[in-house]
């Protein structure tokens, strides 16, 4: 569905699908151009990596790896034909170094993640995952077991969560020669805040306005190719700058509290568990939404 909104909103035929970018090259007072895997390079004003948590846009940027977290993440969608009655809350139940969310879709589906301490793996088999997941929770509340049961195989995924936070210092690897990051592959962070996707959002609207009103002010004045560059380098900086400023916070944030839902221990779960509701309120997860990125133009 938003791959659709989006196509329909382009061009016919400025989308290149089954292209993979290999490598980044970028030269001062140059147009940048992508390197696709056949060999042949895609040249642009300006290059946006929107490839996520693993870009290769980031790489050739000079940007670090993001630090594993300590823990793993499964998601998965139940199917209860017959409906399920659950209010439309985001609910978590948190264990030893485990924890689970769930949050219904409609009157039928019903969303859910579960969270553990391990060391990062991968496991590709599916079927797998879903015995994992039950061996997580095994002896959880039957309800949550049998959401875990209800998913169909091919709607599990398992990952890896990392972050890697903006710090002010690192700001001039965001962008450089016309190149450019956003979403994951800019700022990566835990999803205890469920504000990923939310902000990589908001990084297309600010870097799309203010693109915008780089290019309309080029378009008054006749400059030479390395001029024009100089321009746009300072409209990404302003967009880096904004971002760092939104995103350190979240991420430290999101990181701190997956700290205290992963504890693990008896002893240090329990104290956990009895402070939580007194130190932790639910408005601490609302105040990050409450920002305010104005619109396009």
């Amino acid at each position: 569905m938003l791959l659709e909104s989006l196509t329909n909103a382009l061009p016919a035929d400025i989308l290149l699908y089954d292209s993979h970018v290999v490598k980044v090259h970028r030269k001062r007072g140059c147009y940048p151009q992508a390197e696709l895997k056949d060999g042949s390079l895609l040249q642009a004003k300006v290059i946006v990596g929107c490839d996520g948590i693993g870009s290769v846009v980031a790489k050739n940027l000079g940007l670090k790896e993001a630090h594993y977290a300590g823990y793993m993440g499964i998601r998965g969608v139940a199917m209860f034909p017959e409906g399920y009655t659950l209010k439309s809350v985001l609910s978590q139940s948190i264990g030893n170094g485990v924890r689970m969310g769930r949050f219904p879709l409609d009157s039928s589906r019903v969303y859910w993640f579960l969270v553990f301490n391990h060391p990062p793996d991968k496991v590709r088999d599916p079927s797998l995952v879903k015995e994992e997941a039950l061996r997580l929770i095994q002896g959880w509340p039957e309800q949550l077991v049998e959401i875990v049961k209800r998913s169909p195989v091919e709607s599990l995924s398992r990952a890896a969560i990392s972050d890697r936070w903006m710090w002010p210092w690192s700001l001039w690897k965001l962008h450089q020669c016309g190149v450019t990051v956003a979403g994951d592959a800019m700022h990566p962070v835990t999803p205890n805040l469920a504000q990923g996707g939310c902000t990589a959002m908001e990084d297309a609207v600010l870097l799309a306005r203010i693109l915008s009103n780089a290019f309309n002010k080029l378009k008054e004045r006749r400059l030479s190719v390395n001029e024009e560059m100089e321009q746009i380098d300072h409209a990404l900086g302003g967009y880096v700058a904004q971002r760092q400023k939104r995103m350190l916070g979240i991420a430290v944030k999101a990181n701190l509290i997956g700290k205290v839902f992963q504890t693990e221990g008896d002893f240090f779960a329990s104290v956990r568990n009895a402070l939580l509701p007194r130190v932790i309120r639910a408005d601490a997860f609302v105040t990050s939404t409450l920002y305010d990125v104005r619109g396009l133009v």
